[in-house]
């Protein structure tokens, strides 16, 4: 028994990466296994791990959605320590506007769905770089594979810009977004630090 994939690099590329497991069968790779099986002995022997990651993930959010409320706006559950923030309706609109302009369209013309997402994206790209440099605060923004549609309806309908993606089939790729990961082992002052340190690469980048 044996099977072929044939596609473009990214796809070739996703079903490398991401098909280990589901060859030959439905379970979970050796590796992935014995290291679950670690995680959960570590989990298991030290419980307040995971009593401090749900506290650092809450405070996590407490402070961009404070510090950073001009901006970023929180998309992911309070208790998830794998946080999103995505640039508020009125940021990306204008983060969008300026990406039109610089396109030098025809008149009337808007981006397309496509063009949208990528300004936004680009933009997140920036205030992660800028972080590194304000603050040495590590973070990145959500990717997507070449060629993958966006169906970025929500943000263009609200703005007045649904003409550009009338006769779309795609949908349901969310915004951009910052990616933050917390760990159970910061503490209060580098958790103050790293949303200070967004807030000033935010305003540095988007104004």
């Amino acid at each position: 028994m044996g099977g072929l994939c044939l596609g473009n690099l990214e796809v070739v590329d996703h079903q490398r990466l991401s098909g280990a497991g589901y060859c030959f069968s439905a379970s979970a790779p050796p590796f992935v296994s014995a290291v679950a099986g670690a995680a959960l002995k570590v989990l298991q022997a030290e419980p307040k791990l995971l009593v401090n990651l749900r506290r650092n993930s809450e405070a996590l959010v407490r402070g961009v959605s404070v510090q950073c409320d001009k901006y970023l706006q929180v998309v992911s559950h309070a208790a998830s320590p794998v946080v999103h923030a995505a640039l508020k309706p009125d940021v990306a609109a204008k983060v969008i506007a300026r990406a039109t302009k610089t396109a030098s369209l025809p008149s009337g013309a808007v981006l397309s769905a496509d063009a949208q997402w990528a300004a936004l994206a680009e933009a997140l790209a920036a205030v992660c770089e800028q972080c590194v440099n304000v603050g040495h605060v590590a973070l990145t923004s959500t990717k997507r594979m070449k060629g993958e549609v966006t169906g970025y309806h929500a943000l263009a309908a609200q703005h007045g810009n649904a003409a550009a993606l009338q006769g779309s089939s795609s949908s349901s790729l969310p915004p951009p977004t910052l990616r933050l990961a917390v760990r159970s082992t910061l503490d209060e002052k580098q958790l103050r630090a790293a949303t200070t340190a967004i807030q000033q690469a935010c305003s540095a980048v988007l104004g």
